[in-house]
């Protein structure tokens, strides 16, 4: 009488539950960007590890964004990767009330 081979179907657990960075595959976790290690608990953060400084060039510009896990979040005004391209907001007109009531300047939409 041959004997059947039976398949390993049980759920195996990450460690640490990939530190909620990752995803968990088969009892190894694959880490989001940004992060590494075993359990996804290594944060690889910093301004250099973001595309052209979100901006600042190595700082000889202002940044217009701020660098977060190794990705962009741009400032209102900018938009792209590394937010280089400037993101013309429309001010309020006339008929909106005014432009800024006559009492300022416009600037990023307000």
């Amino acid at each position: 009488m041959a004997r059947e081979k039976q398949l390993d179907v049980g759920f195996r657990e990450c460690p640490n539950q990939c530190s909620h960075n990752g995803v968990c595959f088969d009892g190894e976790c694959m880490c989001e960007a940004g992060y590494s290690g075993v359990d996804c608990a290594v944060v690889e953060v910093g301004n250099d590890s973001c595309q052209n400084d979100c901006g600042a060039f190595g700082g000889t510009k202002t940044a217009r964004g701020r660098c977060w896990l190794g990705k962009c979040f741009c400032y209102p005004g900018f938009q792209g990767s590394d937010c280089t391209e400037v993101l013309k907001l429309p001010c309020p007109t006339d008929d909106d009330l005014g432009v800024c009531s006559g009492s300022g300047e416009c600037h990023y939409g307000k």
